[in-house]
């Protein structure tokens, strides 16, 4: 090897080094700043949605659509449409879920448990004005692995901790949430709902009375997703 050429290599090395590092120092910054982006598109998702269902309910006697029709073939997501114009809204950038029947993604899920925020098919719609809270009540939320236009977070058989259908992997363990004021919240699953007995403390985010304690199937539900996506990030 001449010398020439050892200096050249000599020198590539020394420059190599340092930008090296450089890149393993700021990758987790670079990083942030695409998940930043992600989910502040998830979020604007999301508040569209929700001005979309407002817009929906001023226009129907103040009722938001049920989940879905009967036989299934009319979903939330068609109903509110009109008001989105844009398929784009309905899909998270975070995420790659399939489409339904439809051409909708289903990143998005309507709150569908008994007292949630839609009415399941074939029930009377709900009134918003049946909602003593909306900034505490939970109207859309993102679900995994869900063909199913709602979520129902009672349902042990359909959303059970063990279809791991609730999602939660925003800056790994958190969840987008439209509430039904039409603002949206990040939240890690398990702080969407808070039971102390001991310090008399209840406030519920998927019930429309949010002093009422969530069902069994539901807490489960929220401490199995939490604990599931701090594991993927932390193994």
């Amino acid at each position: 090897m001449s010398a020439r050429l050892r200096k050249s290599l000599q020198a590539f090395g020394y420059l190599f080094i340092p930008v090296a590092f450089l890149v393993i120092a700021f990758y987790p910054m670079f990083a942030n700043i695409q998940e930043n982006a992600r989910t502040t598109t998830c979020h604007s998702n999301l508040k569209s949605l929700g001005a979309a269902s407002a817009m929906y309910a001023q226009d129907n006697n103040d009722v938001l659509p049920n989940v879905s029709s009967r036989d299934g073939s009319n979903t939330w997501r068609e109903t509110i449409f009109p008001y989105v114009k844009t398929k784009d809204a309905y899909h998270c950038p975070d995420r790659a879920e399939a489409a339904d029947g439809s051409g909708f993604s289903q990143n998005y899920a309507a709150n569908a448990c008994h007292q949630g925020a839609f009415a399941a098919p074939g029930l009377p719609p709900i009134r918003c004005a049946s909602y003593p809270h909306p900034a505490k009540l939970i109207l859309l939320l993102e679900a995994e692995n869900n063909p199913r236009p709602g979520f129902d977070i009672d349902d042990p058989v359909l959303f059970g901790p063990q279809t791991q259908k609730l999602w939660a992997g925003h800056f790994t363990v958190h969840g987008s949430f439209l509430m039904a004021d039409g603002h949206v919240k990040s939240f890690v699953p398990s702080n969407t709902y808070l039971y102390d007995p001991k310090n008399h403390s209840l406030f519920n985010f998927w019930y429309r009375n949010t002093d009422t304690r969530l069902s069994a199937n539901g807490e489960a539900v929220l401490k199995v997703t939490a604990k599931r996506f701090h594991w993927a990030a932390n193994p």
